[in-house]
């Protein structure tokens, strides 16, 4: 709905997503996920968040923050040193509020847009 709209869902499905060191996270409501995040291990220390959305009705809740939040504690506890994404530029100034900083300058994923890449050490 969020991230890959008009698609179906095969092709929202990211690679990695099924090993035992990829994780997901959601907020549910009711039965209803209203916000997900997973992450991927990119190297001994490093996981990279993917596929981060909030449902569009549910919005301005701090749905995003608190999930981002708890998925750092999360990942501290598997002593992982930092947490990195490819950011779309639309979601920038979410990410800088909750203490990511920009790495590098902005590019495009086709069919998909301006993205910018971001980390937080942890």
């Amino acid at each position: 709905l969020v991230l890959r709209p008009n698609r179906v869902l095969e092709e929202c499905k990211f690679e990695n997503d099924e090993l035992d060191s990829t994780y997901h996270f959601a907020w549910v409501e009711n039965n209803v996920c209203l916000c997900i995040a997973s992450v991927m291990k990119t190297n001994q220390e490093q996981y990279q968040i993917r596929g981060m959305a909030t449902h569009p009705d549910h919005r301005g809740k701090q749905l995003a923050s608190k999930v981002l939040k708890y998925l750092e504690d999360y990942m501290r506890s598997k002593n992982t040193q930092k947490l990195w994404c490819k950011a779309r530029v639309s979601a920038k100034d979410f990410y800088l509020k909750n203490g990511y900083l920009i790495d590098g300058d902005e590019f495009d994923i086709p069919k998909i847009g301006p993205h910018l890449k971001m980390f937080k050490n942890l």
